[in-house]
């Protein structure tokens, strides 16, 4: 039976580490000896290849969620296999199904004892196999993962209960097209962006210019930032035209070409 395999060989292959989305996909040890298991050579190459795959995805403690649609577009991205079935052949000798609180895990066997987490890796909050397939209380690790999730929920409330303070010389009307604007071609301000926008118009109020058209024509012109009116003779800060075709004289190099 084939949990990992119990020889001591020193020399080792490293699964290669990759992030996708916000999983990491860890470091984990291949022992030459996995290819000599008569229990996984039972299985077809895809299953021993998908046990491989969960080993990287799985915590310090050898536990993941068992999200077969997941796992496979993590492990077997440009395979056609299902992975319900295959998790199914590996239940039992490699690995144990189990829920806990409504939610599915996946325990992989002899996970401990085959391998060496870094010591970074954090702790697990996956709750643990007590030996029944559904655990029903739930354990200390996911009490605390609760704890933090409720306490998420709490900064960002207090978060939403802020708001920046406008100018007095800004329209708070004005100021809410702006940003309405922005959020329309996908440029939401953050907090500090704001300020430092309300920095950057202060100085064109200071230089004379009406902070009002400023606005204006950024809210007119989808610009997600701030310039000096375009009516303005003296204008030293104004949005380029891109292509500058007004300045190009179409009659140049036209001059002595005579029609044949």
């Amino acid at each position: 039976m084939f949990g990992f395999p119990g020889l001591k060989i020193q020399r080792c292959v490293h699964l290669a580490s990759v992030e996708i989305g916000r999983i990491m996909a860890r470091i984990r040890y291949l022992k030459p000896e996995f290819f000599f298991d008569d229990d996984l050579a039972a299985l077809d190459f895809g299953s021993r290849l998908f046990f491989q795959g969960l080993w990287c995805y799985a915590d310090r403690e050898g536990r993941l969620e068992d999200k077969p649609k997941v796992l496979k577009a993590q492990i077997m991205p440009y395979d056609s296999v299902n992975p319900d079935k295959i998790l199914d052949k590996l239940e039992g000798k490699f690995i144990v199904r189990y829920e806990s609180d409504g939610r599915k895990y996946i325990q992989i066997n002899n996970f401990i004892k085959h391998q060496k987490p870094h010591h970074t890796e954090k702790e697990s909050l996956i709750p643990s196999f007590n030996g029944v397939i559904t655990v029903k209380q739930p354990s200390e690790n996911t009490l605390k993962e609760k704890e933090k999730e409720k306490e998420k929920e709490k900064e960002k409330e207090k978060g939403k209960g802020k708001c920046i303070e406008i100018p007095g010389h800004i329209s708070s009307e004005l100021w809410s097209e702006f940003l309405e604007m922005r959020k329309l071609i996908k440029k939401p301000m953050t907090d500090s962006a704001q300020m430092r926008a309300f920095k950057k118009l202060d100085r064109f109020r200071e230089a004379g210019h009406d902070i009002k058209k400023v606005i204006e024509q950024s809210i007119d012109c989808n610009w997600q930032d701030f310039y000096e009116p375009k009516n303005n003779g003296t204008s030293t800060e104004t949005k380029p035209d891109k292509w500058n075709l007004k300045d190009i004289d179409y009659n140049a190099g036209l001059e002595g070409f005579e029609k044949k």
